[in-house]
């Protein structure tokens, strides 16, 4: 089952920035600069926080991998698009 996280990062590094960035693409479904949601089985939670955890300085970075519950309304404001649960995930 796909639970939906939000995946948000500083990174002072603009060589470590581009490598975290590159990482997080690869698990989301979309997002907006640094912020971006992400539809994960518990084995892809744990292998975005290894891979991630690989490359930040953790005196200077900071990654949050935060999980959205349904228990809540998600609120948007602004040009963002209120992310969607989908029924299914296709990866290609």
């Amino acid at each position: 089952m796909h639970k939906l996280y939000i995946a948000s990062y500083d990174i002072a590094d603009n060589k470590r920035l581009r490598q975290v960035l590159n990482v997080v693409k690869d698990y989301a479904t979309g997002g907006q600069y640094s912020c971006f949601e992400c539809f994960l089985k518990q084995a892809q939670h744990h292998s975005l926080l290894y891979r991630v955890g690989r490359i930040i300085d953790p005196l200077d970075d900071h990654f949050f991998l935060i999980a959205v519950t349904h228990t809540h309304k998600t609120l948007v404001l602004g040009a963002a698009e209120k992310p969607n649960d989908l029924d299914y995930l296709m990866v290609l």
